[in-house]
């Protein structure tokens, strides 16, 4: 299918709008939270990536270590609104397939907040991302079928909430089988460390659906078509019910994310 994206930042930012999350959504503990169920019986349950607060991140620490500590936010903030820009150009493609159409994508809140100096800054991402994007697509493009994007995902069980990126098929030259497949897109110069233990997570909450789990990750400041990976990754179950049954003893850990 024809798709263009839209790649400049001045234009994009005016399509954003204020409709709300579609699953009530706070923030009141210093975390986000959902409120899930229905009828009487509701609760407001912690997000996935709440909870993995909680798990290790030896090289986050590393990096705290040797990044001067009044740099550190301003370094979190820029590859906090580069990885909002990756996800969206991926899933704003992604979405177009998706057969259920259950969400929209939004631009990225942030480009509301951003002066003109600070777009243009930001401008250059995008269109290297579409780049490193339309060659995994040259790789990968029919051996894909998009199942559902962006889809919210509970489990009752345990407790927690969140919303995948993108489930879909991926074609087995081996097997000669379409074998059901979650995904995250992850940007940054290295996969963070908890990527297995959040995909499992979502993948517990549709109750095990896809039997791989995979990350497109895409590392936004290379200067070539090849800085991305498309990564199939172990389950880490266990990383994940550790994170939650600390987060569940302590409360809520306050840590920043993988820069």
């Amino acid at each position: 299918m024809f798709y263009e994206p839209i790649l400049d930042l001045f234009e994009l930012r005016h399509y954003f709008d204020d409709r709300p999350d579609p699953v009530p959504t706070r923030y009141e503990k210093g975390y986000r939270e959902y409120l899930c169920g229905d009828g009487e019986s509701t609760q407001w349950v912690p997000s996935v990536t709440s909870v993995l607060d909680y798990y290790p991140k030896p090289g986050l620490e590393i990096w705290k270590q040797r990044t001067p500590e009044a740099e550190q936010q301003a370094i979190l903030k820029e590859t906090g609104r580069i990885g909002d820009l990756v996800h969206y150009a991926v899933l704003d493609y992604f979405v177009k397939l998706d057969t259920t159409n259950r969400l929209v994508q939004k631009p990225p809140a942030f480009l509301l907040e951003c002066t003109d100096e600070e777009l243009a800054h930001y401008q250059t991402f995008l269109p290297n991302t579409w780049k490193m994007f339309t060659e995994f697509l040259w790789w990968y493009g029919k051996k894909i079928k998009v199942v559902e994007v962006e889809r919210f995902c509970w489990n009752k069980e345990l407790g927690y909430a969140g919303r995948f990126d993108f489930l879909f098929k991926l074609y087995s030259e081996k097997e000669q089988r379409w074998i059901m497949c979650l995904g995250d897109i992850k940007s940054g110069k290295r996969l963070p460390e908890s990527t297995g233990a959040q995909l499992w997570a979502y993948n517990s909450a549709i109750n095990l659906l896809a039997e791989q789990l995979w990350a497109f990750h895409i590392h936004p400041y290379a200067d070539d078509f090849h800085g991305w990976d498309f990564i199939r990754l172990e389950p880490d179950s266990v990383g994940f019910l550790n994170s939650h049954a600390e987060f569940k003893k302590n409360g809520h850990k306050d840590t920043d994310k993988n820069p």
